[in-house]
C-alpha cells in the first residue's frame, strides 16, 4: 500500500484555496480542497503485514501543538502551490516522523519544503499563463494550528489519487 503522513489543514484554509482554485482555467487540475494536506513525509510502497509497525513507530513521535502559516503562491513545474512557512516546531516534528519511519520509507534525498498543492498543470493556454503568472504575485497568508497528524494511504485512480486516513496521532 502507498502511504504517507501528512497534516490537515483548517478550514479556513481549505476555503481560501477553494477560492484560488475557481480562478483557474481548464488547463490546471484542481486538487479537492478536501484532500490538500501538508506531506511530512511519503513513504511510497509499504506492505500491508508493516503497517502497525508504521503505526507503532509514529505513535511514538512528540512534538507540542505546531502554529503554522501559510505565505505565498509559487510553482514548481507542472505544480501549483502555496508555501508553509518552515519555523522550527514544523521542521523538529518533520525530522520526527522521517526518522520514526525511516526503516519503512523510499530514501528520498531532496530537503523538505512545506507546501500545498493546488493544482497540477501540464502544458497552458496563454490565458492560463497570465492567470499562472497573477498568481504567483499573490501572498496568501493564513495561520493554522495543528495539534497533530495522520497516516494516509494513497490509491491512484484515473480521476486522481483518493486518500484514506488510517491512524491520527496527537
Amino acid at each position: 500500500m502507498r502511504l504517507f503522513v501528512a497534516i490537515d489543514l483548517s478550514q479556513e484554509l481549505r476555503e481560501r484555496i477553494r477560492g484560488v482554485g475557481k480562478g483557474l482555467g481548464p488547463s490546471f487540475r484542481k486538487t479537492d480542497p478536501d484532500d490538500v494536506h501538508l506531506t511530512l513525509k511519503f513513504l511510497g510502497e509499504v506492505r500491508e503485514e508493516k503497517l502497525d509497525k508504521v503505526k507503532v513507530a509514529l505513535a511514538a513521535v512528540r512534538v507540542p501543538a505546531l502554529k503554522l502559516e501559510s505565505t505565498k503562491i509559487g510553482s514548481f513545474p507542472h505544480i501549483l502551490w502555496l508555501g508553509v512557512k518552515l519555523n522550527s516546531e514544523l521542521a523538529q516534528l518533520q525530522q520526527e516522523v522521517q526518522r520514526a519511519v525511516r526503516p519503512f520509507a523510499l530514501n528520498d534525498p531532496r530537503s523538505f519544503k512545506p507546501h500545498l498543492t493546488i493544482a497540477r498543470f501540464d502544458s497552458l493556454t496563454p490565458e492560463d499563463e497570465a492567470v499562472l503568472k497573477e498568481l504567483l504575485k499573490e501572498r496568501l497568508v493564513e495561520r493554522w494550528k495543528a495539534s497533530g497528524f495522520t497516516l494516509y494511504r494513497s490509491t491512484l485512480t484515473p480521476a486522481g489519487p483518493r486518500y484514506e486516513a488510517l491512524a491520527r496521532f496527537p
